[in-house]
Order: structure tokens, then C-alpha cells, then sequence
């Protein structure tokens, strides 16, 4: 993975676009890296080292989110990027299942999915995101990237990392996509991993189980021995001899 803040400053001539709304049209050159602020707090940037014919749009009800695209290519790029809150917002009557990866389990909260589309096979993508509350992250949370187009009956986790910036303190979670293919839409979000809740039930159960059989075990252990004090007898010359609770302790004690 790349230190973006390091290779934008020091490689990439940079501009900002201040957008009056949701879309733009845009021409991005290479070694270029542009910044776009649209309403409703959405930053969109993009670094590239080929030359890009650029479009995006974003739902009006999306707010507060914040994404990087560094682009490697070796040949020119068409690219149009729409953003919506859910897979029935693109025209999906029925939306995937949801990722799976072992026994973890992953939830969608972050309400804004990119949908890619290219002209050409596009073969680096790394996306990145700000880890903060104000762009749709629990700091605490753990998050994953995942991938979906429509030859798919699911989403697909992609590996995620999170990275933090010492010099702004700052974390990021990153991903990368290799040789996404000429005229397929391509599906790219955040999904919450969560912990599994059955597994941590039956700890429970079991600890809760084991703690109840040792302290039956230990009561009926106590209820044996006391009959051994209630029923031990001694001989003495007249024959065996009954001794009460009392007699055998103060024999013990003695």
C-alpha cells in the first residue's frame, strides 16, 4: 500500500474544485491530482499518472463522506462515477447478498455505493477514506472494502487495511482493485464488520454452564462428606458406637 499523502505532495501537481451541487465533467492529466468539494460536505479526489476524461455524480441525499482514487494506467481512461445510497437507488430489484469472509459478519451503514464505469481496462485502483465519525466511520469499528458486479450473487470483501498518518494522527482505510475491465459496472462500498454474536452467546453459555456444574459439584461434594461425619463409627469395647456430628469434630480437633 502507498503513503498517498506523501506521494500526492511530492509527485502529483494538485487543484481543487469548489461544486456548486452533485456532478462535474472534468479532464484530469497526468500526474495530476484534483480535490473536489461538493455540497453537502462530499470530497471526491483523484490522482492519476494517465490522462482521465472524467464524470461524477452523487445522490442529493448523500452528506459527509470523503474518498481518494489514486488510478495507475498505462493508456488514457474514459471514467464515469455515479454514487448512490443503496443498490436499489441504481435499478436493482433484487440486491446481492451481503459479503462473507470465515466466520465474520458485515453490515452496510455506510450509505453511499460508487458504481465505476470505464472505456478501458483500468489496471491499478487504490481507494482510500478518512477513518472519522464525520465521514460515516466508527473509529472503534472495524471496516472492510467490498466489490460486486452483476455476474456475482454477492458482494466480495477486498482486502482493507487501516493506515495512520503520524504526522496528522489521522487513519485511513485502504484498498486496492487491479484490472477492473473495459464497459462492466463495478459496485465499490464500505461494509461494518462485526463481531459474531452467536459464537460470543455460546461462550457464555458454556462458562455459564461450567461455573454451575463445578459449584454443584462442590455442594454435593460437601452433602457426601457430612454424611461420612454423620455416619462414621468408632469401636470401643461394648461395640460400635454412633458418633454425633459434634463428637467426630472434637475428635478431629484433638
Amino acid at each position: 500500500f502507498i503513503n498517498f499523502s506523501f506521494l500526492i505532495s511530492n509527485v502529483f501537481s494538485q487543484r481543487t474544485e469548489n461544486i456548486a451541487g452533485f456532478s462535474t465533467q472534468d479532464q484530469i492529466y497526468p500526474n495530476e491530482s484534483v480535490k473536489y468539494i461538493f455540497s453537502n460536505n462530499i470530497i471526491f479526489e483523484i490522482s492519476t499518472d494517465s490522462f482521465i476524461d472524467f464524470e461524477i455524480q452523487y445522490e442529493n441525499n448523500i452528506e459527509n463522506r470523503q474518498i481518494l482514487f489514486l488510478i495507475k494506467n498505462s493508456n488514457p481512461i474514459s471514467l464515469n462515477i455515479t454514487s448512490k445510497v443503496t443498490m436499489q437507488s441504481f435499478g436493482m430489484a433484487k440486491p446481492p447478498q451481503g459479503p462473507k469472509k470465515g466466520g465474520a459478519q458485515f453490515q452496510y451503514r455506510y450509505d453511499c455505493i460508487f458504481q465505476i464505469n470505464t472505456n478501458t481496462t483500468i489496471e491499478n485502483i487504490t481507494i482510500s477514506s478518512l477513518k472519522k465519525s464525520l465521514y460515516g466511520f466508527n473509529p472503534s469499528n472495524s471496516y472492510s472494502l467490498a466489490l460486486y458486479e452483476p455476474s456475482q450473487e454477492s458482494w466480495e470483501v477486498i482486502s482493507t487495511i487501516e493506515q495512520l498518518n503520524e504526522s496528522s494522527s489521522e487513519s485511513s482505510l485502504e484498498g486496492s482493485l487491479i484490472n477492473l475491465q473495459a464497459d462492466t459496472e463495478y459496485y465499490i462500498t464500505f461494509f461494518e464488520i462485526i463481531e459474531d454474536i452467536d459464537n460470543w452467546i455460546w461462550v457464555i453459555i458454556l462458562i455459564v454452564g461450567a461455573i454451575g456444574m463445578a459449584s454443584l459439584a462442590i455442594l454435593i461434594s460437601k452433602k457426601d462428606y457430612f454424611h461420612y461425619l454423620r455416619t462414621r463409627t468408632i469401636p470401643i469395647e461394648k461395640g460400635a458406637h454412633r458418633l454425633s456430628l459434634e463428637d467426630v469434630l472434637e475428635n478431629e480437633n484433638d
